[in-house]
């Protein structure tokens, strides 16, 4: 999990607290949805759950602490299974089944935190590092591999306090993603990135591998493999 710091993020809250203090926000109402949504919650049962796909979907082996998030996963896709307990049939037993589509919803909600378990960098270096690339790319054109940037000209740039930028810096500097090539301890350094990852393209290939085994599930294995069933009221079905 990270904090979104992007600055489309900040519009959107920025966007949210004017429009609150311009009055076209009703407070009331938000007070009722909120109450609606809790009255919602109340009405779930705890019910067991059997996932008949577990095990038909591989998340990527390169995933750092790939047991915790094959839990992680699998704990998802029975909650959202849970969320629509009314929506589910049961088996003989009365345990939910999951859907398909819970686990299609599970993947869609979950993409960003299986991205960051593969990806080295954590969630706020990362936004971090694509925030640094982007603005590089933009000063130097064509030559952005070749850019060179000091702290001072990031930190104003980006918005970024100094104790901020200095630890995302170390962090960059002791996976080698930057270096310095110059300058020294009084004037400040120069800095150079030295690996040009494809962050996009790690996110396309992770969503390829879910995506397309996603498929294959969809196409190859029936909905339900329980010969009775029973719907959310408990009626048995064949």
């Amino acid at each position: 999990i990270a904090v979104d710091e992007s600055s489309e993020q900040t519009r959107r809250i920025i966007d949210y607290q004017n429009r609150k203090a311009s009055g076209e926000i009703d407070h009331v109402k938000e007070e009722e949805h909120k109450a609606f949504i809790c009255n919602l919650v109340r009405s779930l049962e705890a019910l067991e759950v059997v996932n008949p796909y577990a095990g038909k979907l591989r998340l990527p082996e390169d995933a750092h602490k790939i047991r915790r998030l094959h839990d992680l996963f699998l704990n998802f896709v029975k909650m959202v299974t849970l969320l629509h307990q009314y929506q589910r049939r049961r088996d003989s037993k009365g345990r939910l089944l999951t859907a398909i589509s819970d686990v299609e919803c599970a993947i869609t909600i979950m993409f960003d935190s299986i991205v960051l378990k593969v990806d080295e960098l954590d969630g706020s270096l990362r936004q971090f590092f694509e925030q640094l690339k982007e603005y590089l790319r933009d000063k130097y054109g064509t030559n952005y591999s070749q850019a060179e940037f000091t702290l001072r000209e990031i930190r104003q740039s980006l918005h970024l306090s100094k104790t901020q930028l200095f630890r995302y810096t170390q962090d960059l500097t002791s996976l080698e993603y930057i270096y310095t090539c110059g300058g020294h301890h009084n004037k400040g350094f120069i800095y150079k990135i030295s690996y040009w990852d494809n962050y996009q393209g790690l996110r396309e290939r992770i969503r390829t591998h879910l995506y397309n085994q996603l498929s294959m599930i969809k196409t190859g294995t029936p909905d339900m493999e329980v010969g009775t069933l029973r719907n959310a009221s408990g009626t048995l079905e064949p």
